[in-house]
Protein backbone atom coordinates (compact mmCIF):
# COMPACT_ATOMS: atom_id res chain seq x y z
CA UNK A 1 0.00 0.00 0.00
CA UNK A 2 1.17 3.49 -0.79
CA UNK A 3 -0.11 6.75 0.67
CA UNK A 4 -0.15 9.81 -1.56
CA UNK A 5 -0.90 13.38 -0.58
CA UNK A 6 -2.29 15.91 -3.01
CA UNK A 7 -2.00 19.54 -1.91
CA UNK A 8 -4.32 22.04 -3.55
CA UNK A 9 -3.55 25.66 -4.37
CA UNK A 10 -5.22 26.79 -1.14
CA UNK A 11 -3.21 24.33 0.95
CA UNK A 12 -6.04 21.83 1.31
CA UNK A 13 -4.91 18.22 1.35
CA UNK A 14 -6.34 14.99 0.03
CA UNK A 15 -4.78 11.76 1.21
CA UNK A 16 -5.10 8.68 -0.99
CA UNK A 17 -4.36 5.05 -0.21
CA UNK A 18 -3.21 3.12 -3.27
CA UNK A 19 -3.80 -0.54 -2.50
CA UNK A 20 -3.91 -2.71 -5.60
CA UNK A 21 -4.61 -5.93 -3.73
CA UNK A 22 -7.55 -4.45 -1.86
CA UNK A 23 -8.81 -2.79 -5.07
CA UNK A 24 -8.70 -6.11 -6.92
CA UNK A 25 -10.77 -7.75 -4.19
CA UNK A 26 -13.31 -4.93 -4.38
CA UNK A 27 -13.35 -5.23 -8.18
CA UNK A 28 -14.05 -8.97 -7.92
CA UNK A 29 -16.91 -8.34 -5.49
CA UNK A 30 -18.40 -5.70 -7.79
CA UNK A 31 -18.28 -7.84 -10.93
CA UNK A 32 -19.55 -11.01 -9.28
CA UNK A 33 -22.48 -9.12 -7.74
CA UNK A 34 -23.31 -7.62 -11.14
CA UNK A 35 -23.22 -11.11 -12.70
CA UNK A 36 -25.56 -12.45 -10.00
CA UNK A 37 -28.19 -9.84 -10.85
CA UNK A 38 -28.41 -11.31 -14.36
CA UNK A 39 -28.86 -14.99 -13.45
CA UNK A 40 -31.57 -16.73 -15.45
CA UNK A 41 -31.91 -13.99 -18.04
CA UNK A 42 -31.23 -14.52 -21.73
CA UNK A 43 -30.24 -12.61 -24.85
CA UNK A 44 -28.29 -9.42 -24.25
CA UNK A 45 -28.50 -9.91 -20.49
CA UNK A 46 -26.78 -13.28 -20.80
CA UNK A 47 -24.00 -11.65 -22.81
CA UNK A 48 -23.67 -8.94 -20.17
CA UNK A 49 -23.52 -11.57 -17.44
CA UNK A 50 -20.68 -13.32 -19.29
CA UNK A 51 -18.85 -9.98 -19.49
CA UNK A 52 -19.06 -9.58 -15.71
CA UNK A 53 -18.03 -13.21 -15.20
CA UNK A 54 -14.99 -12.79 -17.49
CA UNK A 55 -13.91 -9.74 -15.52
CA UNK A 56 -14.47 -11.51 -12.19
CA UNK A 57 -12.52 -14.60 -13.29
CA UNK A 58 -9.55 -12.60 -14.57
CA UNK A 59 -9.55 -10.57 -11.36
CA UNK A 60 -9.55 -13.72 -9.19
CA UNK A 61 -6.26 -14.71 -10.81
CA UNK A 62 -4.84 -11.18 -10.62
CA UNK A 63 -5.77 -10.96 -6.93
CA UNK A 64 -4.30 -14.36 -6.08
CA UNK A 65 -1.13 -13.48 -7.97
CA UNK A 66 -0.80 -10.10 -6.23
CA UNK A 67 -1.20 -11.59 -2.75
CA UNK A 68 1.08 -14.56 -3.52
CA UNK A 69 3.79 -12.37 -5.04
CA UNK A 70 3.73 -10.03 -2.04
CA UNK A 71 4.07 -12.86 0.44
CA UNK A 72 6.72 -14.68 -1.59
CA UNK A 73 8.71 -11.45 -1.92
CA UNK A 74 8.53 -10.90 1.87
CA UNK A 75 9.49 -14.48 2.73
CA UNK A 76 12.47 -14.46 0.37
CA UNK A 77 13.56 -11.01 1.62
CA UNK A 78 13.39 -12.21 5.26
CA UNK A 79 15.63 -15.14 4.34
CA UNK A 80 18.12 -12.90 2.53
CA UNK A 81 17.48 -14.61 -0.80
CA UNK A 82 15.40 -11.91 -2.44
CA UNK A 83 17.44 -12.38 -5.60
CA UNK A 84 15.43 -15.60 -6.11
CA UNK A 85 12.25 -13.59 -6.61
CA UNK A 86 13.37 -12.38 -10.05
CA UNK A 87 13.71 -15.97 -11.21
CA UNK A 88 10.22 -17.00 -10.03
CA UNK A 89 8.09 -13.87 -10.33
CA UNK A 90 6.79 -14.87 -13.79
CA UNK A 91 6.27 -18.54 -12.91
CA UNK A 92 2.77 -20.03 -12.92
CA UNK A 93 0.68 -18.96 -9.95
CA UNK A 94 0.31 -22.51 -8.64
CA UNK A 95 4.10 -23.01 -8.79
CA UNK A 96 4.66 -19.86 -6.72
CA UNK A 97 2.03 -21.02 -4.24
CA UNK A 98 3.87 -24.34 -3.90
CA UNK A 99 7.20 -22.53 -3.47
CA UNK A 100 5.69 -20.39 -0.73
CA UNK A 101 4.34 -23.54 0.98
CA UNK A 102 7.76 -25.16 0.86
CA UNK A 103 9.51 -22.03 2.10
CA UNK A 104 7.40 -21.88 5.26
CA UNK A 105 6.56 -25.58 5.57
CA UNK A 106 2.83 -24.82 5.42
CA UNK A 107 0.36 -27.67 5.74
CA UNK A 108 -2.18 -26.05 3.42
CA UNK A 109 -3.00 -27.29 -0.06
CA UNK A 110 -2.61 -25.23 -3.20
CA UNK A 111 -6.12 -24.54 -4.54
CA UNK A 112 -7.29 -26.65 -7.46
CA UNK A 113 -8.10 -24.04 -10.09
CA UNK A 114 -7.32 -26.16 -13.17
CA UNK A 115 -10.70 -25.71 -14.90
CA UNK A 116 -10.78 -21.99 -14.18
CA UNK A 117 -7.18 -21.61 -15.36
CA UNK A 118 -8.10 -23.29 -18.66
CA UNK A 119 -10.94 -20.80 -19.19
CA UNK A 120 -8.68 -17.94 -18.12
CA UNK A 121 -6.11 -19.12 -20.66
CA UNK A 122 -8.77 -19.25 -23.39
CA UNK A 123 -9.36 -15.56 -22.67
CA UNK A 124 -5.82 -14.24 -22.18
CA UNK A 125 -4.17 -16.44 -24.84
CA UNK A 126 -7.06 -16.15 -27.28
CA UNK A 127 -6.99 -18.18 -30.47
CA UNK A 128 -9.53 -17.83 -33.28
CA UNK A 129 -12.26 -20.43 -32.98
CA UNK A 130 -12.31 -20.47 -29.15
CA UNK A 131 -15.18 -18.02 -28.69
CA UNK A 132 -17.82 -20.67 -28.07
CA UNK A 133 -15.64 -22.76 -25.78
CA UNK A 134 -14.82 -19.80 -23.54
CA UNK A 135 -18.47 -18.68 -23.53
CA UNK A 136 -19.84 -22.14 -22.71
CA UNK A 137 -17.34 -22.99 -19.98
CA UNK A 138 -17.58 -19.69 -18.13
CA UNK A 139 -20.21 -19.90 -15.39
CA UNK A 140 -21.15 -18.17 -12.17
CA UNK A 141 -20.66 -21.44 -10.29
CA UNK A 142 -17.13 -21.92 -11.66
CA UNK A 143 -16.04 -18.35 -10.89
CA UNK A 144 -17.48 -18.44 -7.36
CA UNK A 145 -15.92 -21.85 -6.68
CA UNK A 146 -12.55 -20.60 -7.89
CA UNK A 147 -12.71 -17.52 -5.69
CA UNK A 148 -13.82 -19.58 -2.69
CA UNK A 149 -10.85 -21.95 -3.10
CA UNK A 150 -8.38 -19.09 -3.56
CA UNK A 151 -9.86 -17.17 -0.62
CA UNK A 152 -9.71 -20.27 1.60
CA UNK A 153 -6.05 -20.77 0.68
CA UNK A 154 -5.30 -17.12 1.43
CA UNK A 155 -7.01 -17.40 4.84
CA UNK A 156 -4.94 -20.48 5.70
CA UNK A 157 -1.75 -18.79 4.55
CA UNK A 158 -2.53 -15.67 6.58
CA UNK A 159 -2.50 -17.90 9.66
CA UNK A 160 0.61 -19.82 8.58
CA UNK A 161 2.51 -16.59 7.81
CA UNK A 162 1.01 -14.66 10.72
CA UNK A 163 0.17 -11.77 8.43
CA UNK A 164 -2.71 -10.30 6.44
CA UNK A 165 -3.39 -10.41 2.71
CA UNK A 166 -3.34 -6.63 2.48
CA UNK A 167 -3.80 -3.59 4.63
CA UNK A 168 -7.25 -2.08 5.13
CA UNK A 169 -6.87 1.27 3.36
CA UNK A 170 -9.63 3.03 5.26
CA UNK A 171 -8.25 1.87 8.60
CA UNK A 172 -4.69 2.88 7.69
CA UNK A 173 -5.79 6.32 6.49
CA UNK A 174 -7.73 6.85 9.71
CA UNK A 175 -4.61 6.02 11.75
CA UNK A 176 -2.44 8.36 9.72
CA UNK A 177 -5.05 11.13 9.84
CA UNK A 178 -5.27 10.84 13.63
CA UNK A 179 -1.49 10.85 13.94
CA UNK A 180 -1.12 13.89 11.67
CA UNK A 181 -3.84 15.74 13.62
CA UNK A 182 -1.53 15.63 16.65
CA UNK A 183 0.80 17.89 14.66
CA UNK A 184 -1.96 20.24 13.49
CA UNK A 185 -2.18 18.74 10.01
CA UNK A 186 -5.75 18.35 8.78
CA UNK A 187 -5.92 15.50 6.28
CA UNK A 188 -8.84 14.67 4.01
CA UNK A 189 -8.54 10.88 3.48
CA UNK A 190 -9.92 9.27 0.33
CA UNK A 191 -10.05 5.52 -0.27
Amino acid sequence: MEIRVEIGTTGDQKWFALNTREDLLQDYNYFIEQAKTLVGLDGENQLLQKRFLRAALLIVFAYAEAVTNTWLHEVLANRNVLWLFKSVERARLEDKMRLLHEAISAATCVPDVKDAREVRNLLVHFKPGNDGDAFDRLSLEMVEKTFAEVDDWIRQMEKALNTVRHADSKEELEKITAEMAQYGVVANPTT
